[in-house]
């Protein structure tokens, strides 16, 4: 099979597209055909030599795995004999490492779930990373129902992801902050106040938060405490470092690396949740891909 390589850190010029084994799908696993796949941040992230503390799980002088890519959108060609909840036939999305390529086995009890029809296989390919991340961070937010939310960093993977659960799905008051060229496309997302960046200083505008999610790592304590609330949480998603601080009037400062989301994320079946988001009549959305980003606009 083809597939995107990368076998040793560096820029894009270190990938190349070769012919590969085809991966075989062991007894609780599935093997994908894949009809969409993605290049994300993180992707990048693990490919460059910037980030070299990461090399202590990815490989210390070469990557360990070195078929490229995370998200994927498939079909599922052969199931392993222990598979129960999947069938060949079945169009699936989800995350798995090495989903640059025309196949990939990943395990049922993994970051997969079926395809929702409405979905093109380019718009479930993108769904995953950012959408999933923004989750396990709303999760650790806790009940916003009725709560003002800002979401700094609201047009990327994550940021997209995070304004439209908020708004459809977790019952929140959302404000966002992005560039001024996305300012109408994160409002149409459903953030009810959307400032562009470049113009105003949601810090300085006397508004404050009951929680502030900065997606894009740019926020500290410090200029976003006058922001929140007594008792309101800051979450920031960082390159490295974890953390939690606590000042005396109960406001929280938490920030986490997007590395460590992701190890949470694939220990549950979280995509299926996602899958049921996306599917929910009541509450229909229309996906949009922008810069191999879903957007799931309400309808």
């Amino acid at each position: 099979m083809r597939a995107a390589l990368h076998e040793r850190y560096g820029p894009p010029e270190v990938l190349r597209v070769a012919d590969v084994e085809r991966p075989v799908a062991e007894e609780d696993e599935v093997l994908v055909r894949v009809e969409a796949s993605t290049v994300t941040r993180s992707d990048t992230d693990l490919r460059s030599v910037e980030y070299p503390f990461a090399r202590a799980f990815t490989g210390m002088r070469r990557p360990k795995r070195t078929i490229a890519g995370t998200e994927f959108a498939g079909v599922v060609e052969k199931t392993g004999a222990a598979v129960t909840e999947l069938a060949a036939g079945d169009e699936v999305f989800g995350f798995q490492g090495g989903a640059n390529a025309e196949y990939v086995a990943v395990r049922e009890t993994g970051v997969i779930a079926r395809k929702p029809e409405r979905l093109s296989w380019a718009e479930a390919a993108a769904v995953p990373d950012g959408s999933l991340l923004a989750l396990t961070i709303l999760r650790s937010v806790g009940d916003v129902r009725g709560k003002q939310v800002l979401v700094y960093g609201a047009a990327g993977s994550i940021g997209t992801g995070a304004v439209q659960l908020l708004a459809h799905h977790l019952g929140a008051d959302v404000s966002a902050v992005c560039d001024t060229k996305d300012v109408e496309l994160v409002r149409s997302l459903g953030a009810r106040e959307v400032l562009a960046r470049e113009r105003e200083d949601f810090t300085k505008t006397g508004k404050s938060y009951d929680a502030i999610v900065d997606a894009v790592g740019k926020s500290s304590f410090r200029r976003c405490r006058r922001a929140l609330k007594p008792g309101g949480v800051l979450y920031v998603s960082l390159k490295e470092g974890r953390g939690e601080r606590t000042a005396e009037d109960g406001r929280l400062f938490s920030y986490y690396t997007a590395a460590t989301f992701r190890r949470v994320v694939t220990k549950v079946p979280a995509l299926r949740e996602l899958s049921l988001f996306v599917t929910e009549e009541t509450r229909a959305s229309q996906p949009h891909v922008t810069w191999l980003n879903v957007l799931l606009q309400r309808a």
